[in-house]
């Protein structure tokens, strides 16, 4: 299979879609699904996790209502594609991701 280019990856508004992205990166997610994923928890729980359905709940919810979170998210989007790639096949790493990221998705 070939690698996706940035442009496949990439929704309708032109931002990286996350379930395309993991899926291409091998977090587990199936291509062509239109969920929007979190790109570290998906790297690090997997695309189905509750982890990432409380992320993707905040982000809809909260962040993506006000100024700050929209240019949150957006520069989330930029830098997270980068980590989520950095620490997928290292399990020491998403361990020590998890560790707080779970508690996170807790709290939000």
């Amino acid at each position: 299979m070939k690698k996706p280019s940035k442009k496949e990856l990439k929704d309708k508004a032109g931002r990286v879609n996350p379930a395309l992205y993991a899926a291409a990166a091998g977090a587990g997610a199936e291509v062509g699904r239109r969920k929007k994923g979190c790109f570290i928890a998906t790297a690090c729980c997997g695309i189905n996790s509750q982890e990432v359905a409380k992320l993707q709940n905040w982000r809809d919810t909260k962040l993506e209502k006000t100024p700050i979170g929209k240019n949150f998210v957006k520069a989330y989007c930029r830098i997270s594609p980068k980590i989520a790639d950095f620490i997928k096949n290292k399990e020491t790493c998403k361990k020590a991701v998890r560790f707080f990221i779970r508690p996170l998705s807790n709290f939000v």
